[in-house]
C-alpha cells in the first residue's frame, strides 16, 4: 500500500510499504531507523511493531540533544510552559531520582542508546544531579536526566533520554528545565552547558541556552550554555 508521510519540520513524500509491513518498516522506508522518529497517527504515537493500517501520517523525528533523545516538534507544538518549566502530562512528575531508581536510570538510558558512567551514578544521584520523570501511578521512571560536575561553577547535562513510548510529550523539555532550575539554587553553580545537534538548538534555545560553538571534533554537533543565579551572585 502506498502510505503518505509528513515528515514534521520536513517534507511530504509517499512510501509504497508490504501487506505486513510494520510502523517500524515505515519509519526505515522513510529514511530513519526506528530510535531516529515516532510515527503519529491521527495525532497520537503507534508502536513500531503495529502494522500499518492508516495510508496517511506525520512522522516526528527524534532528535539528539544534550546526549539524550526528544522529541522534536516544532515550536508552535510544544505544550504550554509555565515560567522555564514546561508543563507535563497529566500524571508524569518530574523530581531527584533517589537510590532505588539507579537501575531504571540505567535502563532508560540504555534503551536510547546512551552511555553514563554507572560506578559513578549512585554518588550523582547522592548529590541530587539526577533527575527522574515519573508515572505517578505505578511510581515506574519513563525518563532521567543526569548532570556532571566537570568544573567548579559547572553543571553539565552528561545524558538525558525518554522512553520511546512517552517521546514528543514535553517530558525531555522539563527534565531539562527542572535541572536548570536546580542548579539555580545551588549558590556555587554560575552556569549549565549541553552539547547538541544542530537539529535541537531551537529546544534549547528556547529553554534559555546561548549556543556557543560548534563541537570541536568537526561533528557538527554545538555546545550551550546557560548562565543561572549562583557563584558570585551574593545572595539577597
Amino acid at each position: 500500500m502506498d502510505v503518505t508521510v509528513d515528515v514534521v519540520g520536513g517534507d511530504e513524500e509517499v512510501h509504497a510499504v508490504g501487506d505486513d509491513a510494520t510502523y517500524d518498516d515505515l519509519v526505515r522506508a522513510a529514511g530513519f531507523h526506528p530510535q531516529e522518529a515516532s510515527v503519529l497517527v491521527d495525532g497520537s504515537p503507534v508502536p513500531g511493531d503495529r502494522p500499518v493500517d492508516a495510508d496517511r501520517v506525520r512522522l516526528l523525528r527524534l532528535v539528539r540533544g544534550g546526549s539524550g533523545w526528544f522529541g522534536a516538534e516544532p515550536t508552535s507544538d510544544r505544550r504550554e510552559m509555565s515560567g522555564d518549566v514546561p508543563s507535563l502530562p497529566d500524571g508524569i512528575t518530574v523530581e531527584p531520582a533517589a537510590p532505588d531508581d539507579r537501575l531504571d536510570v540505567l535502563r532508560v538510558l540504555d534503551a536510547a542508546m546512551l552511555e553514563t558512567d554507572a560506578s559513578a551514578l549512585p554518588a550523582r544521584i547522592d548529590a541530587g544531579d539526577v533527575l527522574v520523570a515519573r508515572f505517578e501511578r505505578t511510581g515506574s521512571v519513563v525518563g532521567a536526566l543526569v548532570t556532571t560536575r566537570p568544573e567548579p561553577g559547572q553543571r553539565h547535562v552528561d545524558a538525558v533520554a525518554v522512553r520511546r513510548a512517552r517521546r514528543g510529550r514535553g517530558i525531555g523539555s522539563a527534565l531539562v528545565a527542572s535541572a536548570v532550575r536546580a542548579v539555580e539554587s545551588d549558590p556555587e553553580a554560575d552556569r549549565v552547558t549541553a552539547a547538541f545537534d544542530a537539529a535541537v538548538e531551537g529546544f534549547y534555545a528556547d529553554l534559555g541556552f546561548a549556543v556557543e560553538s560548534a563541537g570541536e571534533d568537526g561533528d557538527g554537533r554545538l555546545s550551550g550554555r546557560r548562565e543561572v543565579r549562583g557563584a558570585g551572585d551574593g545572595g539577597e
